[in-house]
């Protein structure tokens, strides 16, 4: 039987494969968390240790058989919802497979050629994670819940490359959430800007030798991150997108032109009517960043991202996708 070291490097090895291909109602129980907290990379230095974690379900969105090792939750998550845009949840479509009435809303939108509304519900990618804050020098476990491209997708570029200066560092990929013969990572955060909004982006990615293994009793610490996760049913999802009053969602859902009148209302109509009250964010002007990047393959930039074939070796695929992710 292969020991949690063995199965653990596997699970690295098809992360980093996958990685490499290109690809507020909190979305976990709070209840289970209890008084646990989430991790916040300051700006500058950091340093972290990955804990794994053992599947706790046999619906693991990696297919991972419930009592394997993981490091990392891989999912999709809708945020903006509701009438105030303050709510999140788990997008079962792209996380599981099963339906979502929000892709579908988001389905109806992008048919309607309301591509800006569209993307105020977007499903996106993210990756949570069991670590250890060592900037501090602490032993306290909390979850790291960030967008995958900014941290798990050049995490795994950055195990499978490590600087050449890491004498230490002799695996591809590097076993950094290893509880024997792991590696601390220390990665660099800076903040930037995309229009209001502020962020961070994380570079610079090193792994230390940890001075000292972890004990498998570790994992007893480590809920599933799979068994946190808050999954609701289709009609609890119909109800966070519309709000409370379901009863009459046309209220809630942004205004939508009749393809088929719209010549008619740009002849006959010289002021727009007031918008109905939406559920997504107000639209955002575009910034030079998206209007300056040109896709060398003809698509649209940071819409079509993983659509097409040729995204899997795009040379502007971490650009797309930044865009995507701040869209």
């Amino acid at each position: 039987m292969a020991s949690i070291s063995e199965k653990l490097k596997k699970r690295q090895q098809n992360n980093a494969t996958e990685a490499a291909k290109g690809f507020k109602q909190n979305v976990f129980d709070l209840e289970l968390l209890g008084d646990t907290k989430f991790y916040a990379p300051e700006e500058g230095k950091n340093k972290i240790d990955i804990i794994p974690y053992l599947a706790g379900t046999d619906k693991h969105p990696a297919g991972i058989a419930k009592g394997d090792p993981e490091y990392v939750l891989v999912y999709h998550k809708h945020k903006g919802l509701g009438p105030e845009q303050k709510n999140s949840a788990v997008c079962p479509k792209m996380t599981f497979g099963s339906k979502c009435p929000i892709c579908e809303e988001r389905d109806k939108l992008m048919a309607d050629g309301q591509e800006e509304l569209a993307n105020g519900i977007k499903a996106k990618k993210y990756a949570a994670y069991w670590v250890i804050d060592k900037t501090k020098d602490e032993d306290e476990l909390s979850i790291f819940d960030i967008q995958y491209f900014f941290f798990e997708k050049e995490l795994c570029d950055a195990s499978m490359n490590p600087d050449d200066d890491e004498d230490s560092v002799t695996e591809r990929p590097v076993p950094f959430a290893a509880l024997e013969g792991g590696f601390s990572v220390k990665f660099r955060a800076t903040e930037e800007t995309f229009g209001k909004a502020k962020f961070k982006k994380f570079k610079d990615f090193k792994f230390i030798k940890r001075k000292e293994d972890y004990d498998e009793c570790i994992l007893e610490e480590t809920i599933p991150l799979d068994s946190l996760l808050v999954v609701k049913s289709y009609a609890e999802l119909k109800e966070l997108l519309y709000g409370e009053d379901e009863a009459e969602p046309d209220d809630m859902l942004p205004a939508r032109k009749d393809k088929t009148a719209e010549k008619m209302e740009d002849d006959d109509v010289p002021e727009s009517k007031p918008a109905k009250k939406s559920f997504t964010k107000k639209a955002k002007t575009e910034s030079t960043d998206k209007e300056s990047a040109k896709c060398p393959h003809g698509h649209r930039i940071g819409v079509d991202i993983d659509k097409k074939d040729d995204c899997e070796d795009c040379e502007m695929y971490k650009e797309c996708a930044d865009i995507s992710e701040k869209d």
